[in-house]
């Protein structure tokens, strides 16, 4: 009974084994390089590609002398590229945008400090296919937070995409 369990079924528990770890690797490998995204690589999200460029921290305040936010804590802005590759207009807002932490925590988009941002294209911007939008996200977060990554959703309710920051 011991030699028929090891000739046949570790023979296809071991085929199986081989098919389900190369299965699990490749989603492993697939995991990484999401996880991987870095400031310079293009993500994709839905009918959205996604590109920073740039991330600015320590900003106290945005606007100029006339309108102005000042930062509960510090404002961080990520400058981010985003095209449409879709069949038909979507819209990008802001308030599906997250940046995390290295604890894990996740905080939202300011919009009303974006609003202050000259250029700004980051609210409720409706991008027609193939054309594309420069955006800078703020974020008001505390001053000492260490940052580890920014999740980029090209959809209401998306899991969206992950970019380190670092």
């Amino acid at each position: 009974m011991f030699a028929l369990n090891d000739d046949k079924p570790s023979a296809s528990g071991s085929e199986n084994s081989d098919s389900d770890s190369d299965a699990g690797s490749d989603a492993k490998d697939d995991s990484k390089k999401e996880k991987s995204a870095k400031i310079g690589d293009t993500v994709k999200d839905g009918d959205f590609e996604f590109t920073v460029t740039k991330v600015e921290d320590g900003v106290d305040k945005v606007g100029d002398q006339y309108l102005e936010k000042e930062a509960s804590g510090q404002f961080v802005i990520v400058h981010v590229t985003v095209k449409n590759v879709g069949e038909k207009a979507d819209l990008f807002s802001d308030t599906e945008q997250k940046i995390i932490d290295v604890d894990g925590k996740e905080y939202d988009a300011d919009s009303e400090a974006g609003v202050y941002i000259e250029d700004n294209q980051a609210l409720l911007d409706n991008i027609n296919p193939g054309n594309d939008a420069k955006v800078q996200l703020v974020f008001d977060v505390p001053d000492k937070v260490k940052l580890d990554s920014i999740k980029l959703a090209g959809n209401f309710g998306s899991d969206g995409v992950s970019v380190k920051l670092k």
